[in-house]
Formats: structure tokens, sequence, C-alpha cells
């Protein structure tokens, strides 16, 4: 899928995120063995590239917070 292809599909776009971070939460939580490290440091990986660079730049660091909020909230209606 070209980076045209992913902006002009929101569904497929949307289904390739959730498979790609899928696994990539999954490797994070195994790394950390922390529901929310995993995401944090799974935001920093879809930013940076880099899952440790969850708290260096303040960039990184607020992107990293707003991806725990939205986690937390969607974790939250869970079951709901």
């Amino acid at each position: 899928m070209t980076a045209e292809e992913f902006e002009a599909d929101p569904r497929e776009a949307r289904f390739v995120l959730e498979c790609k971070m899928g696994e990539i939460l999954a490797e994070q939580y195994q790394l950390s063995q922390d529901e929310l490290t995993a995401v944090r440091r799974a935001a920093s990986w879809w930013v940076s590239g880099d899952p440790e660079r969850y708290t260096t730049s303040s960039g990184i660091r607020s992107y990293v917070s707003r991806a725990e909020k939205n986690y937390q909230e969607v974790a939250g209606n869970w079951g709901r």
C-alpha cells in the first residue's frame, strides 16, 4: 500500500494501522510487562520509530500523553 493509497482509503488505513499497532503493542507489553508503559512505548515507536524515546523530547512526550489518554478513555469504555 502506497502512502497515497493509505491516505485515500481511511477504512483500509485503519485496518493496516490496527493490525500493525496490535503487533507493536503486544511486543512492547512483552518487554515492559505493564499495560500503560506498553502504550507509551508503542506511541513513541509510532511517532519517532524508537519505543525508548517516550520521555525524551517534549514533542514525543506530548504525543505519547495524548495517545495514553485516548487509550485510557477507550479502555474505560470496554465492557460497558
